[in-house]
């Protein structure tokens, strides 16, 4: 344990006991510091961050604590829970917010790698409640367990790590209690009178890493290499669209494209950061339209980076933990917030949400087991997000997420089983509120689709859209006339497109060649931009991205061909600078 006067000096601060001889002290004017215990003294202390005020008030100065990791936790006048480290390399703290609504706490205190007690002082002369968040997965593995109440009698406690918990009371005896809490059974906290004479006014802590316990924290999953998947497509402002994707060399690469008419605009960045990629990158648009991308790592760990706005510069991808064996998915709620979706390799479905418009994608939260598995499919469909993934027979399912709330899932039926595992579907939301689904079929590698009934149950077949061989998953979009289009890629290595011949008619045009010169080496994407143009964008096997935009037939001709396939009018996007 501590004195304050040796670490703080004559300034006095706050001060917080962290692993292996660390004492970390915030001065009152703001200059965070960290010191160290050598064995015989101390180290000269390090300054890490400044303008780190108003934690020596007494409404805040139990609000911040660190680990047996080194990890800070801090919930500071918003109310919100971060998670801060230092970060050597950029020689500052790096923080990320990791949860809401704790202003209600009026002291927290971590007692193990991520394990946090927080006391509520207005419920039962204060109630007193177990959290632990894995930092490295960045899962919620507890939230909330109630211990105990009456914890309002310490004016001050501290952990030496492993569950255990120190308490000096406020009266003037100064009695240090100790406890020892089971988690697995919630026993052990009724405390031990150990000493007296512990002034209700001091500061006091200890190393956060002396003591430990087991625990079973998540393990990274095993992750399946893909390429060739087809590039994110996210239609901004005025026309710009946003591209997204895995390169050959494993790296994340976007483009931001000001005209689809002229692909000089084009403006790639290959993000910065550690790791190799692959699969598909998830990816949405903030409110003030800016980007936020998680793509997943060959290790099984999401990486996360953001744009802070329309042809922003981004950050580095920097971790966002997961541990999943295939790819998450984001979407962009009616409230104009991302949430991102995942699926462990127990089957368990995890949600991130951003809780404030334009703010952090915070952490993985477990929703609830659902034994699906492989990458999932989303889309907002009214108030709810409509997700897709397969069951352990490698059938399609369905399920909705309202809030936190999940639906029965709804299997799919008529595809042979086995038949999706090598390829997502496509989903599109039409004008009436139903959802339409296309996938590749691998029992006979057509594309086939199923379409919601009115009253949104889905039927018992698929229908297949003839004439093709399909190679790879399909693309599909709703145009400003109310119609679907659908590009997948072809047995002969070319993009292919079909569309609906009118609305309300369920039939499809013969398919036509997008790029009769071109063959794809990824799946293709398909966007409907804010002009109403839409477009089409594939990779070769040079990587070169190419970009088609549909050009609607003539009037005269639509007027006596109802059937005719629209021109593409495109190719090769300038090679990136490197």
């Amino acid at each position: 344990m501590t004195n304050l006067g040796e670490v703080g000096g004559p300034n006095g601060g706050t001060m917080m006991g962290g692993p292996n001889g660390d004492v970390y002290n915030i001065q009152p004017a703001g200059e965070f510091r960290r010191y160290h215990w050598n064995g015989t003294g101390w180290d000269p202390y390090q300054v890490i961050g400044q303008g780190w005020t108003n934690w020596d008030n007494p409404t805040y100065h139990n609000r911040i604590t660190v680990d047996s990791r080194g990890d800070i936790y801090e919930v500071p006048s918003d109310g919100n829970l971060y998670v801060d480290h230092y970060d050597p390399a950029a020689g500052q703290i790096v923080r990320h917010e990791i949860d809401t609504n704790w202003g209600n706490y009026d002291l927290i205190l971590a007692a193990g790698p991520g394990v946090l007690f927080a006391r509520n002082p207005s419920l039962n002369n204060g109630e007193l409640y177990r959290y632990q968040y894995d930092a490295n997965s960045q899962r919620w593995l507890q939230r909330q367990k109630d211990v105990s109440y009456g914890w309002n009698i310490y004016s001050g406690m501290f952990s030496p790590g492993g569950d255990i918990l120190y308490g000096h009371v406020t009266d003037s005896h100064g009695d240090l209690y100790w406890y020892n809490y089971d988690n697995a059974t919630n026993g052990g906290t009724v405390g031990n009178d150990i000493d007296w004479g512990w002034d209700p006014s001091w500061l006091i802590t200890s190393t956060s890493n002396t003591c430990a316990t087991p625990m079973s924290l998540p393990p990274k999953a095993q992750v399946t290499p893909t390429s060739g998947v087809a590039a994110t497509l996210l239609p901004n402002a005025n026309g710009r669209l946003e591209y997204y994707y895995v390169g050959k060399d494993g790296t994340v690469v976007t483009i931001d494209q000001s005209n689809i008419s002229d692909n000089s605009t084009a403006q790639f960045s290959t993000l910065a950061g550690t790791g190799s990629f692959t699969g598909r990158v998830a990816a949405g648009l903030n409110d003030n339209g800016g980007a936020q991308v998680l793509a997943l790592g060959t290790d099984s760990e999401t990486r996360n980076a953001t744009q802070p706005g329309v042809g922003g510069v981004w950050s580095s991808l920097s971790p966002a933990g997961g541990y999943f064996p295939a790819e998450p998915a984001i979407v962009r709620k009616p409230d104009n917030t991302l949430v991102a979706y995942g699926l462990d390799a127990q089957g368990n479905l995890w949600y991130r949400p951003q809780y404030v418009k334009n703010g952090d994608l915070t952490a993985w939260l477990k929703v609830k087991s659902t034994g699906m598995k492989g990458t999932l499919t989303a889309v907002v469909q009214g108030n709810a997000t409509r997700l897709f993934a397969l069951d352990a027979n490698n059938r399609l399912n369905t399920a909705t997420v309202t809030g936190t709330t999940v639906s029965a899932w709804t299997t799919l039926t008529g595809l042979t089983s086995g038949t999706l595992a090598a390829a997502v579907p496509s989903v599109v939301v039409r004008s009436d509120g139903t959802a339409q689904v296309f996938a590749l079929d691998a029992s006979d590698n057509t594309v086939r689709t199923i379409k919601q009934n009115a009253d949104l149950s889905w039927p018992t077949t698929w229908t297949i859209i003839p004439g093709l061989t399909a190679a790879g998953a399909p693309s599909a979009l709703v145009t400003t006339s109310g119609t679907v289009e659908v590009v997948v890629k072809s047995s002969d290595g070319h993009i292919y497109d079909t569309g609906q011949i009118a609305v309300g008619n369920p039939a499809f045009r013969a398919w036509s060649a997008v790029d009769p010169l071109d063959k794809a080496a990824s799946d293709p994407s398909s966007a409907l931009l804010t002009t109403g143009t839409w477009v089409v964008v594939f990779r070769d096997a040079n990587d070169r991205t190419l970009l088609f935009r549909a050009v609607p037939n003539s009037p005269q001709a639509r007027a006596t061909i109802t059937t005719a396939a629209p021109s593409f009018v495109g190719g090769p996007l300038p090679a990136p600078k490197r």
